[in-house]
C-alpha cells in the first residue's frame, strides 16, 4: 500500500510538473508574440503629414476686412462649453452687423479644454483649408454633441466638404 500511494504521490509530482512546464512554455510564447507586437507597432511606418507653407501656417480664418480698425481674436475650443455658449448668444454675429467694415474677426485654436480637442481643432483647419471653416464652426457649435474623429468626419460630409479631401488632412495630424 505505500508503495502504490508512493507511486501515485511520484505520479502526481510527474503531472505537476509538466503542467508547471507546458505553463512556462506558453508564458513564454505569449511575452514572444507581446514583444513582436510591440516592436511591430513601433516600426510600422506611420503616415507622415506633407509640411506646410510659411503662408498657410500664419494664415488664420477670419471674418471682415483686413485693414479694420479694430481686430479681435478669439482663442477658442471646440470642447469649450463657455466657447459654445459665446457663439451661441451671437456676439460676433452682432458685432460684425454692427460694425462691418471697421471690424476683423480672427479665430485662433486653442485647444485645450477636452481630449478630443486637439483634433476637432485640426478638422477646423481641414475645413478651412477647402474654405469651409466658419460654416464648420458654426456646425460644431450649434449641433455637434461628440468630437470623436468619426462624427469630425460625418459633420465636414453634411456642410459639404470634400470627404476624401478632408478624411485624409484630418488622418494625416497635419
Amino acid at each position: 500500500m505505500a508503495k502504490s500511494s508512493s507511486s501515485l504521490h511520484k505520479r502526481k509530482l510527474r503531472e505537476r510538473k509538466q503542467k508547471q512546464k507546458q505553463l512556462n512554455r506558453n508564458l513564454s510564447i505569449g511575452i514572444v508574440v507581446i514583444v513582436l507586437l510591440v516592436l511591430a507597432f513601433i516600426a510600422w511606418p506611420k503616415p507622415e503629414a506633407e509640411p506646410l507653407a510659411a503662408e498657410r501656417l500664419e494664415a488664420d480664418p477670419a471674418l471682415g476686412a483686413t485693414d479694420a480698425l479694430v481686430t479681435i481674436i478669439e482663442y477658442g475650443d471646440f470642447g469649450c462649453s463657455a466657447c459654445r455658449s459665446w457663439h451661441l448668444a451671437g456676439i460676433r454675429e452682432q458685432v460684425m452687423a454692427e460694425y462691418s467694415d471697421q471690424v476683423q474677426f480672427i479665430w485662433r485654436d486653442f485647444p485645450v479644454i477636452t481630449a478630443q480637442s486637439p483634433k476637432a481643432a485640426e478638422a477646423g483647419q481641414c475645413a478651412f483649408d477647402q474654405g469651409k471653416f466658419w460654416e464648420y464652426h458654426d456646425y460644431i457649435y450649434e449641433q455637434a454633441r461628440s468630437l470623436s474623429v468619426s462624427d469630425l468626419k460625418s459633420y465636414a460630409k453634411q456642410i459639404g466638404l470634400d470627404s476624401a479631401q478632408f478624411n485624409q488632412c484630418l488622418d494625416s495630424d497635419q
